[in-house]
């Protein structure tokens, strides 16, 4: 769905008059208090008025984070095919079973450009709700051509490297 691509932010602007408030997203089918992934706030410009409400009268509610952040990439293990999987511009995303390290499963990616690529949303509120915490995100990648596995270093000038 292209709403949750990064690139495609959405973006909700309102003026207020000087008060408090509370904001919370809401699931637009089942009304459900929610958190939408990749959510941050941005408080742009300062309005020309006088009484105007600023990042310190609004409350952004978050939903607890306890169940959403025990797997930071959610479906990593791909158990539920490409489910929360994301990929840009062109190119085909499926699920490949036993392609994996250890016969697990791994992620098809093909058809691509230069300029595509897959990734995933993360729960911001996992982020800034352990400012102390490090995370550590391991990928592995497999290069093939025609079916057959290759070395190759981009970075050293490799002319055969897929771009």
């Amino acid at each position: 769905h292209a709403a949750q691509y990064a690139q495609n932010m959405r973006r909700f602007s309102v003026s207020l008059p000087r008060g408090a408030y509370q904001v919370q997203f809401r699931d637009s089918f089942s009304q459900e208090i929610k958190w939408p992934k990749f959510v941050y706030e941005v408080w742009e410009g300062v309005p020309e008025c006088e009484e105007h409400a600023s990042g310190q009268h609004v409350t952004v509610l978050e939903p607890d984070t306890e169940l959403s952040c025990r797997e930071l990439i959610e479906n990593g293990d791909l158990e539920e095919g490409i489910r929360m999987w994301l990929h840009w511009n062109t190119g085909d995303m499926v699920a490949l079973d036993g392609k994996g390290i250890g016969g697990s499963k791994a992620i098809g990616y093909f058809n691509r450009t230069s300029t595509s690529g897959i990734g995933q949303n993360l729960d911001t509120r996992c982020l800034h709700h352990s400012i102390s915490t490090f995370y550590e995100i391991n990928v592995w990648f497999k290069l093939e051509k025609k079916g057959e596995s290759f070395v190759c270093d981009p970075f050293d000038g490799d002319v055969t490297c897929p771009y």
